[in-house]
């Protein structure tokens, strides 16, 4: 790798791999809440960016940030 960003042409979409031996990966699967999955995946993705030295853009930035926000929301019993 030589740490610079790949530009990816336009009308391309990402495509995220899932480790099935992955203990987070199991246990996401049996989530019956799609809100907390929806979240769950979405951070998943991103972490998978950060991972990969891959600079986050605008909107995987507001990703982040709603699925952060969400989840919080929802673990500490915040509606609205």
């Amino acid at each position: 790798m030589t740490g610079k960003a790949t530009r990816v042409p336009r009308g391309t979409t990402a495509q995220l791999c899932l480790n099935w031996l992955n203990w987070l990966i199991r246990q996401l699967s049996k989530v019956d809440d799609q809100l907390v999955f929806d979240r769950s995946i979405r951070l998943v993705y991103i972490q998978s960016l950060l991972a990969g030295h891959r600079p986050l853009s605008r909107n995987d930035r507001t990703v982040m940030t709603t699925a952060m926000s969400d989840l919080i929301k929802l673990s500490v019993g915040v509606t609205g």
